[in-house]
């Protein structure tokens, strides 16, 4: 039986989390230290596959991959962190005149998708609220109305390439049966989850577009986008062509927004990962995120901390 003093400080802690949100970005924006580079991340910052012998997180390497270079940095990530929060992060950053040489923000092809844009789990509207009184920053409501219940989420019209299924719960319904499958009803599952994460059809008004537009026209530090590795290979082997087709369509209408600013401000530096790891550097073979287990995380670190390196020399 749980007493009720353990439940009291369950319910105290839910409370503090959600009225003082995102104490690390907080307490750096409010604090006189300055670094060179702020990192913004989400869950793939933090995951580790269950066999990886090394478990320190993404975040944690490649800190540590910096640290080495003499380069000062503060990584702010977690799971389901997203574009139009990283755009009330700088939003705040750039009001309290903070000024680290470059702030590096991951482009996740999946958090376009419906099914990351309408989870209910992963839209910190209330936070995000808290967050904008805190430093007196506007808030900004996101283009699309959000579902406050899984049921409402499952409604969610869905229109994705290579699949009949209409809505957000026809695909949850296969997603969600795991057990006493046979060899064609597995693959027909992993085509799924693919096809659910990555085969949407994308249009330039995106909420997530809109917040990466807006993030980039609307301050004036430096930027470094990277579109982070994508599990192409996996992909392809269970959809074909096209898999790798709609991934090059949707960096396209991404890129579109992004290439007109970039030729107003010049200061926005991009890398494309996403074709450069193949299955091995994921959680499993066909796994349907970018979560990398530890010889992806190794080798993603090197990547962006070079890549950094690289920039901030010729600033």
């Amino acid at each position: 039986m749980v007493e009720w003093h353990m439940l009291d400080k369950i319910f105290k802690n839910i409370f503090l989390t959600i009225n003082k949100p995102f104490p690390e970005i907080c307490r750096y924006i409010k604090s006189k230290n300055e670094v060179a580079v702020v990192l913004f991340g989400d869950s793939v910052s933090k995951r580790v596959a269950g066999e990886d012998i090394d478990k320190r997180t993404l975040q944690e390497i490649i800190e540590k991959e910096l640290f080495t270079r003499k380069i000062s940095a503060n990584y702010f990530s977690g799971k389901g962190f997203h574009l139009r929060l990283f755009r009330h992060f700088v939003s705040a950053m750039q009001k309290n005149d903070k000024k680290p040489w470059l702030i590096v923000i991951p482009v996740n092809m999946r958090c376009f998708s419906p099914q990351w844009i309408y989870h209910p789990h992963w839209q910190f509207e209330t936070e995000i609220r808290i967050f904008c009184r805190k430093f007196a920053i506007p808030y900004t409501a996101p283009a699309v109305k959000l579902p406050d219940t899984s049921d409402e989420y499952w409604k969610i019209p869905i229109s994705c390439h290579q699949s009949n299924y209409s809505t957000v719960g026809d695909f949850m319904k296969v997603i969600k049966r795991k057990k006493g499958l046979d060899d064609n009803e597995i693959l027909f599952r992993r085509q799924q989850l693919f096809i659910f994460h990555y085969m949407y059809k994308l249009s330039s008004d995106n909420d997530r577009i809109c917040s990466l537009n807006t993030i980039l026209k609307d301050s004036n530090f430096r930027f470094l986008l990277y579109f982070t590795p994508l599990n192409c290979s996996g992909g392809s082997d269970l959809l074909g062509s096209a898999f790798s087709d709609v991934i090059e369509e949707h960096k396209k209408i991404i890129m579109n927004g992004v290439l007109q600013v970039q030729a107003n401000q010049n200061n926005i530096y991009i890398k494309d990962y996403t074709k450069l790891f193949d299955s091995s550097y994921f959680f499993t073979k066909y796994d349907p995120t970018e979560h990398l287990n530890e010889s992806g995380r190794k080798r993603l670190s090197i990547l962006l901390a070079e890549d950094i390196e690289g920039i901030i020399s010729t600033i």
